[in-house]
Order: structure tokens, then C-alpha cells, then sequence
């Protein structure tokens, strides 16, 4: 019997797959106990992302990441295995469980990896107990908090990043912010949005649970609240931020943002009065 073929990642920082190419045995490696992996965090604030390549492979419907299509396609993608190594430099064996047709074309994958006490959802269980799907997208995200760079988005036609359903990355494809449907910039500038990344440095300024209005320039989320603008915002982070006490920040007493303290943000009450400065979104309060 011929393997399957598996492809082999390198497991980063516990919740990031930066892969390489390869075909290898489908041999599962040892059991290795569980990975450290951010799936239970505010949804406000964790990227959740796990990234891994996406390089079209002979046998397997996986499809590069051009951008202009999502990086994995199909059912046919059910059984396949990535072998991964953890950052511990232990093995670990991927497998895709399940895929289901979602909205705008968007795939939801359930994936698993061993541990002592059986498979585990990369993306953990919700509160009913079944396991939470991830969807995927083009490129990777930098995880790094408070430095330059830090929350960037890249694009890649070899990488890709599952974004766990219920997480900030998940929630902006399914917002309708598909980058290979010409989105990136929205998408990307949702994420911050969504994190509360005022500083565009990677530290989300939210929490869980926070009520907001959303609304692009291009007409796929539209305003329908008479709401308090909290900011307009870019792939960069924030372009404007709103009166004070109508930001998220404020509100929920979580800190001022250094790029408010600092002087380089001053509360602006005509901030989303229109999209400018490279604004693509804007977010308002209650």
C-alpha cells in the first residue's frame, strides 16, 4: 500500500506552524503529550493563528496560497497527516478530521495532534464539548507584542495561518475581509481592529465580550448604529482615535495606549467623520 503523503512543519512559539516542504511515511510519530497553544484566550486579543506551508502537494487537494483562492480546498483534504516537530524538538503528528463548507467559499477544518490521553482539536473544545473548527488564510502574522512590527501581517504564496472559529483571524474571514477576494488590506486592518491594536506594535487594548459597530468603505460591513466612533484603522494599526471615553480602551479601564500617552495619538472628536489617512474600517461603542 502505497503512504499517504505528510508533510513536515516546524512548530514556533507553541502556536505557530512554519513549514517545509516534503513528502515523508505516514508513520505516526510517538505520542508526545500536549502543546502549549493559546486556544483559550479573550477572543479580543488572541490571533490564534497556526501557520503552516501551503504548497500544492502531489495526491492532496491543498492548493498554493496565491491569494486568490483560500489555501486549502475540500473534503479531500479529510485523513490527510502533517508531521510537525515542536519547538522542544519532540515530534508531532497532524491530522485533518473533518472539513465543512462554510459561507463566501470558506472551508472549516477539524484538525487534530496525539497526546497521552488521546487526539486533541488544535483549536480545544466550546462549551458544549465539540470541537472548535479553524479556517484558513494566506500568510502569517508576527506575534511579537509592543515592538516594532509587532501584530504584521505578511503575505505568502508558501505559508498559511488556521485561524481557530471564535478568534480574531477567523472572525475577520468570516466578516467578509477575504484577501484573495481583494480584501488583505480589510482584512488585515480588522484584525487590529478586533485586538484593539491601537499602536499597530501587536498589544490589543480589549476584552472579551466588548460590544462594537463595524463598518468598512466598502460597503461589506455597513454602519447601522448611532454610536460613538472608538477609532478608524488601517493595516497599520489605528489612523484616529476616537473622544475618550468612547474607546474600548477607556471603557473597560485596560490602560491607555502608549501611542495615546506618548502624545503620537490625541483624542480627536471629528475622528470617522470619513476614511481617511489609509482608514479602510471604523469601530464605534455604545
Amino acid at each position: 500500500m502505497t503512504p499517504r503523503c505528510s508533510h513536515f512543519a516546524l512548530v514556533v512559539l507553541g502556536i505557530s506552524w512554519l513549514g517545509v516542504g516534503g513528502c515523508v511515511n505516514d508513520t505516526p510519530p510517538a505520542t508526545t503529550g500536549t502543546v502549549t497553544q493559546d486556544v483559550t484566550g479573550s477572543n479580543g486579543l488572541s490571533l490564534n493563528g497556526l501557520s503552516l506551508n501551503g504548497t500544492s502537494t502531489t495526491g492532496l487537494a491543498i492548493t498554493a496560497a496565491t491569494g486568490s483562492a483560500e489555501p486549502w480546498s475540500g473534503a479531500g483534504l479529510v485523513g490527510s497527516t502533517w508531521q510537525a516537530r515542536v519547538s522542544d524538538g519532540s515530534t508531532l503528528a497532524l491530522r485533518v478530521d473533518s472539513a465543512t463548507a462554510g459561507p463566501n467559499g470558506l472551508w472549516f477544518y477539524d484538525v487534530s495532534y496525539p497526546t497521552q490521553a488521546g487526539r486533541e482539536p488544535i483549536c480545544g473544545e466550546d462549551g458544549a464539548g465539540a470541537d472548535i473548527l479553524a479556517v484558513t488564510v494566506p500568510g502569517v502574522w508576527n506575534l511579537n507584542f509592543g515592538t516594532s512590527g509587532g501584530g504584521a501581517y505578511t503575505a505568502s504564496t508558501t505559508q498559511f495561518t488556521f485561524g481557530c472559529r471564535g478568534k480574531t483571524v477567523a472572525k475577520c474571514l468570516e466578516l467578509g475581509y477575504l484577501p484573495w477576494a481583494g480584501y488583505s488590506e480589510e482584512m488585515q486592518s480588522c484584525v487590529r481592529m478586533l485586538r484593539g491594536d491601537y499602536c499597530g506594535n501587536g498589544t490589543g487594548y480589549t476584552v472579551t465580550g466588548q460590544t462594537i459597530n463595524l463598518y468598512d468603505e466598502d460597503g461589506i460591513q455597513v454602519d447601522t448604529e448611532n454610536w460613538n466612533v472608538d477609532a478608524a484603522w488601517s493595516p497599520n494599526g489605528a489612523t484616529c482615535i476616537g473622544k475618550e471615553k468612547a474607546t474600548r480602551y477607556y471603557q473597560t479601564g485596560v490602560g491607555t495606549p502608549t501611542c495615546v500617552t506618548d502624545g503620537t495619538f490625541k483624542n480627536d472628536p471629528h475622528c470617522g467623520d470619513s476614511f481617511a489617512n489609509g482608514a479602510v474600517l471604523i469601530d464605534e461603542t455604545p
